[in-house]
């Protein structure tokens, strides 16, 4: 249920979130067919390296944009809590990151804001 004054509040925290979120999985996707060419060219080490440097600069965008997608998550998830699906997996989706990369203290935070808005999923 939304409350009647808060559509344009809600719609402009998810359409950032779908924005940032578009552009994180945009990278990952050149950053997975970097790491395939790169698996290809065994024995062209000049491509490897030209792989590699592109391969880093992709990593580095990524890690520039992923707190960007945090902060538009939080914000579409607080403005509407268990309100739209994209929203509740992009936050599952950074805990496991969070998670994986030993940012205990991070996924915590935004596990108690989920489980303070009762997540459903």
């Amino acid at each position: 249920m939304r409350l009647p004054g808060h559509e344009n509040i809600i719609d402009l925290a998810v359409s950032c979130l779908q924005r940032e979120a578009r552009e994180f999985d945009g990278i990952n996707k050149k950053i997975r067919s970097v790491i395939d060419k790169y698996r290809a060219a065994r024995n062209k080490q000049d491509e490897r390296r030209v792989l590699l440097i592109e391969y880093r600069n992709l990593v580095k965008k990524a890690k520039a944009i992923f707190p960007k997608l945090v902060t538009s998550a939080e914000k579409a998830y607080a403005a509407a809590p268990n309100q739209f699906d994209d929203v509740t997996f992009v936050m599952v989706g950074i805990v496991n990151d969070h998670l994986g990369h030993d940012r205990f203290q991070a996924a915590q935070k935004i596990l108690e804001m989920m489980l303070s808005k009762k997540a459903t999923h």
